[in-house]
């Protein structure tokens, strides 16, 4: 270990290769060692000595209770290490030059078997009885009542086991250090008498609490979070404290169709790569890299960048078995693939055969950068949805490494929703409604019912600043919109055919939403655009933007086709798993651009 202190000391030993590890993980790692050079700029401070204090507490007081390795003392492993290491030994400096843990959130995302329940657990009690804080105040919940359960009862097994070095009799319950409430795995609370501090289980049913000032809140199984209140909540509570604390995130990778979990995951890995500086938050993502995706279940030595614990808290064999029931149902494989080696996925009918190809399309958008760009715009408009979105597609120059006449489109989509029952709705499309509006990616309109002078004004002032070639449609509702758009001054006209008198301002193009396919120029299909869009999405040739309203309409889209093969989205609730009115601008728009409008452009000649 040399003069290394043991959290950095591994994380040098990740970045130079002599420990496997995964792209996100190495990140992490180059992000500790790059802030102890240039992190004093940002008034942080790293103090190794403190780190290794709690390091060395888990092994002096916590015996391991259960698993291979039951009975020994709970000598943390070297990911727990770098990662308990960086929440205690990194500090920042106040504008007020007040001192205060650097980190106030840790994300903690690893596949299954890392022991992430038992290293909370025990964090917990050094949390309320090791830090020497007066009436700290440690909360552990979850998605479901029971998963806070696996922890608190972690917890107490660790209270009642023998102090590691002492007889069999002596525990820290027997010394009258910590007291349990409950029997047995039913224990419910632990009390620090001597500081009279509390860790305790609260239900994640709550949404709304009052009072509490917490030093610490755990929240596991973050992947089956529906309401991202829950962890707002909290987040709210613990900036109450005056000392300051922290939200420790545990979780499996989240899948497609999991909004809440993947948007914090999402976040995470923005900022472990660079892509946003959060200093406050402290990230552990492991993942087998996308280079190990399409071979996992056949390449061991990749298994550990998943699970930083395999073959020593558990059993390679364990795994082994997963993988060959997973070999032959793709169900279970893809979930194999999520839980075990950090591969989001989707749901069990998800609309594309491997969601990799939707997260790959994925990317920032910036509207200003493509100004010079002909652009196609595409909108629904029906109420019953409760989301309009209205979509922008580019298409932009192919990169030189490609062919020249190879077509490459970039989207950004805008939504609205009505602000009546907000709250309820995302409640029962377990959506982060007021979270993604908070962030900017969904505007909210006051009142019961979505005014088209929204979107009216947003398609006027892109028409505005980009090369509109004309804007694809539902013919549901457009009556209102065009209303809506006499208003704010945008002339607009539907496309009849070249045959036909052409109009000024924005040309509006009939899209159908059903099966039929319609062999006009005069009026898009569904199927087809389906095509365009599925198949700019697999040969990588499509840029969507990566607001997460995006990813949650995909997540839910699912596919309806007739006899000869045509696709389209099911639009009819009852066969909707929830909205997904983003999928149908978002095909539209694909399909737009590869429409070909036939223009006359003098008596007799008709041009394409």
């Amino acid at each position: 270990m040399d003069d290394l202190d043991e959290a950095t000391a591994w994380a040098r030993d990740v970045v130079d290769g002599k420990i496997v590890a995964g792209e996100l993980v190495r990140a992490a790692c180059l992000r500790h060692l790059a802030d102890l050079e240039t992190g004093h700029e940002r008034g942080l401070i790293w103090r190794p000595d403190e780190a290794q204090k709690i390091i060395n507490a888990y092994p002096t007081y916590f015996q391991i209770t259960d698993g291979p390795m039951a009975g020994e003392p709970f000598v943390l492993l070297g990911w727990m290490k770098f990662l308990i290491g960086s929440m205690f030994g990194w500090w920042r400096v106040t504008p007020e030059g007040e001192e205060r843990w650097r980190f106030d959130e840790v994300w903690l995302e690893t596949g299954k078997g890392a022991g992430k329940s038992p290293l909370m657990a025990a964090t917990a009690l050094l949390v309320i009885g090791g830090l020497g804080r007066r009436r700290a105040l440690a909360i552990v919940t979850g998605p479901k009542d029971d998963t806070a359960m696996v922890t608190m009862a972690d917890a107490a097994a660790f209270v009642r086991s023998p102090i590691p070095g002492e007889d069999e009799d002596v525990t820290l319950e027997s010394q009258g250090k910590f007291v349990v409430r409950g029997e047995g795995d039913n224990a419910h609370k632990i009390e620090h008498p001597g500081s009279k501090s509390v860790f305790k289980t609260m239900s994640g049913k709550a949404t709304q609490v009052s009072g509490p000032r917490p030093t610490a809140v755990f929240i596991d199984e973050v992947h089956e979070v529906i309401d991202a209140k829950l962890i707002d909540m909290w987040a709210k509570a613990l900036a109450k404290n005056a000392l300051g604390g922290f939200l420790f995130l545990a979780t499996n990778t989240p899948g497609i169709d999991q909004p809440v979990g993947s948007m914090f995951s999402e976040r995470a890995r923005r900022v472990v790569l660079g892509h946003e500086q959060i200093d406050s938050l402290l990230v552990f993502t492991a993942r087998v890299d996308v280079a190990d995706q399409k071979t996992v279940f056949d390449n061991e030595p990749a298994w550990g960048k998943a699970m930083p614990s395999l073959g020593i808290t558990f059993p390679v064999d364990n795994v082994r078995r997963e993988v060959t029931k997973a070999r032959s149902s793709p169900v279970l494989a893809a979930s194999v693939k999520r839980l075990y080696f950090g591969i989001p996925g989707g749901g069990a009918d998800f609309w594309l055969d491997d969601v990799e190809l939707w997260n790959r399309a994925l990317a920032p958008v910036n509207e200003a950068d493509f100004v010079n760009c002909r652009a196609w715009l595409s909108i629904d408009l029906a109420d019953r949805h409760d989301l309009l979105p209205l979509t922008i597609t580019w298409e932009v120059p192919a990169p030189t490494d490609e062919k020249p006449d190879a077509v490459r489109l970039v989207q950004k989509t805008w939504y609205w929703t009505r602000g009546d029952g907000l709250a309820e709705r995302a409640r029962l499309d377990g959506a982060a409604y007021e979270q993604w509006a908070a962030a900017g990616f969904l505007n909210v309109v006051p009142g019961p019912r979505i005014s088209k002078d929204f979107p009216a004004v947003q398609v006027q002032d892109l028409c505005s600043r980009h090369d509109v070639q004309f804007m694809a449609v539902d013919m549901a509702k457009m009556a209102e919109f065009q209303e809506a758009a006499k208003e704010i001054g945008l002339d607009c006209w539907f496309y009849e055919g070249a045959d036909k008198p052409q109009g000024k301002g924005l040309m509006l193009v009939k899209h159908a939403q059903g099966l039929q396919v319609r062999f006009t120029d005069k009026q898009m299909s569904m199927p087809t655009s389906v095509v365009a869009f599925e198949d700019h999405i697999r040969a990588g040739t499509i840029t969507i933007d990566d607001n997460p309203m995006n990813t949650a309409c995909s997540a839910n889209a699912k596919q309806i086709s007739d006899a000869v093969g045509n696709r389209a989205w099911a639009k009819k609730a009852t066969d909707q798993r929830g909205r997904i009115d983003g999928m149908i601008t978002m095909t539209m728009g694909a399909g737009a651009a590869g429409f070909q409008v036939a223009r006359k452009s003098k008596p007799g000649v008709i041009l394409l």
